[in-house]
């Protein structure tokens, strides 16, 4: 596996993250805890026919649970910056173990559609999860924060997400996240966004407008054509959605990725 990963480029990006992860604010930072630069299995990720990338915000805080802080990360208890190769194999393992599966969930769904999961042997591409705020889990949640202490953290997380998708080379996105921070993806755009559906029903009864949508638009990353999807956001990635629609978010993805530009 270390071969692998440091082939991929990641090995690169663990010193950044660190780094990112000693800077935060202890006052806020989750102690014990490592920074996260991305859940899941990279080496099947890299080997799936579609690469799907999940983003979110930054780690909850309860991946490090207060009884047993690295039980997410097999092997990861006591880690230094140093360590790279057990480090990233810890991020490998995450959805081989014990992951924070009450909001995995919601993704999940979505990436069903995409014939895509988190989860080994479960479809036929596995999928990886990112943070584009930062890579370190806090208390309070993002949201709790305060301006000062979220910019501080995307000084280095925003750039690191970025230089961390050029190494995955994602041929989709999916983006459930607060409609703002879409502005910050700083890369060349393909396309304008458009909407591909909302979903203006409800287990048949109508919703009150304004409705959930489905948006995409084409990004270039590293010379190669990439797919980001949005949806509305909530507490939870597509939370207002049903199973089924969340379902229908990841066809829709698959879909408008094989039509291309």
């Amino acid at each position: 596996m270390g071969r692998s990963i440091v082939r991929g480029g990641l090995n690169s990006l663990v010193k950044d993250a660190w780094e990112a992860f000693e800077c935060a604010d202890p006052s806020s930072r989750v102690h014990p805890a490592m920074p996260i630069l991305f859940f899941g299995d990279f080496e099947a990720y890299d080997d799936s026919p579609a690469r799907v990338v999940t983003v979110g915000l930054n780690p909850s805080l309860h991946e490090f649970p207060e009884d047993s802080p690295f039980r997410r990360f097999p092997g990861c208890a006591g880690i230094s910056a140093a360590e790279r190769v057990r480090y990233l194999r810890g991020l490998c393992s995450y959805f081989h173990v014990r992951p924070y599966c009450s909001w995995f969930k919601y993704y999940e769904a979505a990436l069903g559609g995409a014939e895509a999961s988190y989860y080994p042997g479960k479809k036929t591409s596995t999928a990886l999860h990112t943070d584009i705020g930062s890579p370190v889990a806090t208390n309070p949640t993002w949201s709790g924060l305060g301006v000062a202490k979220r910019r501080s953290l995307q000084v280095r997380g925003g750039p690191l997400w970025h230089r961390l998708l050029e190494v995955l080379k994602p041929q989709i996105v999916l983006l459930s996240i607060a409609r703002p921070h879409l502005s910050r993806i700083d890369y060349p755009a393909l396309s304008d966004w458009r909407t591909v559906d909302e979903f203006k029903y409800k287990n048949g009864k109508p919703r009150k407008p304004p409705y959930p949508v489905v948006d995409v638009r084409w990004y270039e990353i590293i010379g190669k054509r990439s797919l980001f999807v949005f949806s509305t956001a909530n507490r939870k990635p597509l939370l207002q959605l049903t199973a089924e629609e969340k379902r229908r978010v990841g066809e829709l993805a698959l879909r408008t990725y094989g039509e291309g530009l």
